[in-house]
C-alpha cells in the first residue's frame, strides 16, 4: 500500500492505516485554491519518550509508526540528508514547526524530536499520548 497523493495517512496506535481525505490548499496566479498533489501527510497517535543516552540533556521524541516509517524510507530513498534525516512540518495540538525526523527508533522507525517550546505550549510531557501530524517537505 503506497502513499496516495492528495490524502493524509492516519495510522492508529495498533499500526493500522486508514486514508483520511484532505489536501493542502494554496493560491496559484491568484486564481483560487488549488490542491497540492505532492503533499504526503501522516497523522498518528504517539507517546512522548525521553532519550536517555545523555543524562545531562533532555531530548524528547515520538516514534513514527512502522508502516509510516517504511513508506517514508521508500519515498525518500537516495534523497535523505545528514544522519538519514528527512525534512518535515510537524504539528502537535496547536503548535506547528519545521524540523527533521531521523531513523533510530525501535524496529527501524523514524523519530520526531519535540521541542521544549512545543512541550511547554501544549503542556505535553513524557508519557503523554498525543495526535501528531507529520508532513514531508522537500521531497
Amino acid at each position: 500500500m503506497g502513499v496516495e497523493p492528495d490524502h493524509q495517512r492516519r495510522i492508529d496506535s495498533a499500526g493500522w492505516p486508514a486514508t483520511v481525505a484532505g489536501h493542502r490548499q494554496g493560491r496559484r496566479n491568484n486564481v483560487g485554491p488549488v490542491c497540492d498533489p505532492a503533499a504526503v501527510v501522516f497523522v498518528f497517535d504517539a507517546e512522548l519518550w525521553l532519550w536517555d543516552a545523555r543524562r545531562a540533556e533532555t531530548w524528547t521524541f515520538v516514534s513514527l509508526p512502522a508502516e509510516a516509517s517504511q513508506q517514508i524510507r521508500e519515498l525518500t530513498d537516495g534523497s535523505r540528508r545528514g544522519f538519514g534525516s528527512v525534512r518535515v512540518r510537524a504539528t502537535v495540538g496547536g503548535s506547528t514547526w519545521a524540523t527533521s525526523i531521523f531513523p533510530g527508533g525501535g524496529g527501524g522507525a523514524f523519530v520526531l524530536p519535540i521541542k521544549r517550546a512545543v512541550r511547554k505550549a501544549e503542556a505535553f510531557d513524557v508519557g503523554d499520548i498525543e495526535t501528531v501530524t507529520v508532513e514531508l517537505i522537500d521531497i
